[in-house]
């Protein structure tokens, strides 16, 4: 509900929830940013060393069946209990911020106006979850577009499209309408790939040592796989990949169509991206540049 979003709001930005307060959702989640942070990795609570991995943009999160890079979470409750209960991010702990928040006049009149109880963990999970699921962003030109609400749309947005869905492979991993591994027809399963994601975009040939799905199913196939992001708003919430590893989208582009990883030396065996070049010409990369710009809609920030 509408209530529940605003409370969920009101609590993504507020510090009560972490360790000393002193971070908030936002803090990493930045609305003028996408809510991203537009950094390779941001910095842990202390201030001390990076974070393992990227932040993602929570846009569309609520049009995907798992959260994190590793799809570790089920839904968004489980997400925002994760990362408030994780040393490095948060610190938090819920049950001692249901207290705070009881004792907190007005925290304590919403949630029992709205829940019909004091604050609990399972509720203040909720309504945050509440909030994220409103974060969605489904007014792109490509959208009005495609609904025909507007005439406008170039024909490189549309020979980029075309080829984003053929010849580029693009749309193998990143599925429409969403752009992301929500795969139809029931969309009802989010994919996670392996794509041979390096270190560095520039020395494509290193794999980067974080083992993604792996590190929670134990499963030998999991080894560096990694959720499908969407490419919706990719190059407003930039830099890319798990690691924050490629700058914009044009050295994504690069890189898928050397092969990744694999087709540039790196011994990725289980790569599901296929390692011959897909022979996309400067033209071609453009195009689909242009595409992928035409999927931006900050409408909702």
């Amino acid at each position: 509900s509408d209530e529940k979003a605003l409370l969920g709001k009101k609590l993504f930005f507020d510090t009560i929830l972490s360790k000393g307060n002193t971070r908030s959702c936002a803090t990493c989640h930045e609305p003028n940013m996408f809510f991203s942070d537009r950094v390779d990795r941001n910095l842990n609570l202390d201030s001390t060393q990076l974070l393992k991995r990227n932040t993602p943009t929570l846009y569309n999160a609520i049009w995907q069946t798992r959260q994190f890079y590793d799809s570790r979470a089920h839904n968004l409750e489980d997400q925002a209990f994760v990362v408030i209960h994780n040393e490095q991010e948060m610190a938090g702990n819920l049950n001692e911020a249901a207290l705070k928040l009881k004792e907190d006049s007005k925290y304590n009149g919403e949630f029992n106006r709205i829940y019909k109880r004091n604050p609990n963990p399972k509720d203040i999970g909720h309504a945050i979850a509440s909030y994220v699921a409103t974060l969605t962003s489904n007014d792109s030109r490509f959208d009005m577009y495609i609904r025909k609400e507007t005439n406008s749309y170039s024909r490189e947005e549309k020979n980029g499209f075309n080829l984003f869905m053929g010849k580029a492979k693009c749309a193998t991993c990143h599925f429409a309408p969403m752009f992301n591994g929500l795969v139809p027809p029931h969309f009802s399963e989010t994919e996670s790939e392996n794509i041979g994601t390096p270190t560095s975009f520039d020395v494509p040939n290193q794999l980067d040592n974080d083992l993604g799905k792996y590190e929670f199913s134990k499963l030998e196939i999991h080894k560096s796989f990694f959720k499908t992001p969407s490419v919706r708003n990719s190059n407003m919430s930039a830099p890319m990949m798990h690691n924050g590893s490629f700058p914009n989208i044009r050295t994504v582009i690069e890189f898928y169509n050397n092969g990744g990883g694999a087709g540039q030396g790196a011994n990725n065996p289980n790569q599901t991206l296929p390692k011959d070049s897909l022979g996309l010409t400067e033209g071609e990369i453009q195009e689909l540049i242009s595409f992928i710009r035409s999927l931006e809609d900050d409408s909702n920030r």
